[in-house]
């Protein structure tokens, strides 16, 4: 029987990104995690404030919330690699 390995693209794998994504952010604040550069930093930073300030196009109701998904997409595909490493840091220290 063979094994079904789910790719990068799963909701499943979003999810755990994203989830990843928010840990790393308390992590790196709480001064436990400190492998992250400047440019991940403020692309984090950047995009919680996009999503909590008013600034944005939600009011625009075609729009809506799409603008706030392409944000966190564009994100995370930048911000990818620093998840990747946090992980494995994360993993190590658990072991």
């Amino acid at each position: 029987m063979t094994e079904i390995i789910p790719n990068n693209k799963s909701p499943r794998s979003n999810q755990n990104q994203f989830r990843s994504f928010i840990e790393m952010i308390k992590d790196h604040f709480s001064k436990s995690y400190t492998g992250l550069s400047k440019f991940a930093i403020f692309l984090m930073l950047f995009s919680i404030a996009y999503l909590v300030l008013p600034f944005d196009f939600d009011w625009f109701f075609p729009f809506g919330y799409i603008d706030d998904a392409i944000v966190i997409g564009f994100v995370l595909k930048h911000v990818k690699k620093e998840i990747d490493k946090y992980q494995t840091w994360k993993l190590n220290k658990s072991l």
